[in-house]
């Protein structure tokens, strides 16, 4: 019974140990969102996408779907499958927002993949708090103004907003 209690006792401890490591590797990154956002904030942002990257005249004033998403993320190069397949619906613009994490090797290699097929601007984390983005990879529908006025997480969602703006 003893050792049975000690053993528990034992993964508890290292349970607390790496929640505690974790913690520590996300709390600063929470501060540093709390900076570019109100609390409890849920809403869209309250930047408008044009005032914070300089992107190419030709989506200044037409609506456009944007992908977020990161070099080092496996999922997100299967997000611009998605984003392309799903875009043969409704023919919409497209761009794709690449989250500089900081891994430049990461990020040259991804734009050598998709540069051919998508146009992607690289954005940094700063950036990406002020979109009050969370998530990667995102779709976004922005108006011809700059605002968000849809943030989903697959693109089959995104393309039934699209059609109903």
């Amino acid at each position: 019974m003893i050792f049975f209690l000690s053993i528990v006792l034992l993964l508890a401890l290292i349970f607390i140990i790496l929640v505690s490591r974790k913690i520590s590797y996300v709390l600063p990154m929470v501060e540093e969102k709390k900076k570019f956002q109100k609390p409890l904030d849920n809403t869209l942002s309250q930047y408008k996408v044009h005032d914070l990257i300089d992107l190419p005249d030709d989506y200044r004033n037409f609506p456009y779907i944007v992908l977020i998403l990161s070099a080092t993320c496996g999922e997100c190069a299967l997000a611009i499958d998605e984003l392309l397949d799903g875009n043969k619906e409704i023919k919409a613009k497209l761009i794709a927002f690449l989250l500089d994490d900081g891994s430049s090797k990461a990020m040259k290699d991804f734009h050598d993949l998709f540069d051919k097929q998508i146009t992607i601007i690289d954005i940094s984390l700063e950036t990406f708090y002020k979109l009050n983005l969370s998530t990667i990879p995102s779709f976004l529908i922005i108006d011809g103004t700059g605002q968000i006025v849809s943030k989903k997480i697959t693109m089959k969602a995104t393309v039934i907003r699209w059609k109903e703006l």
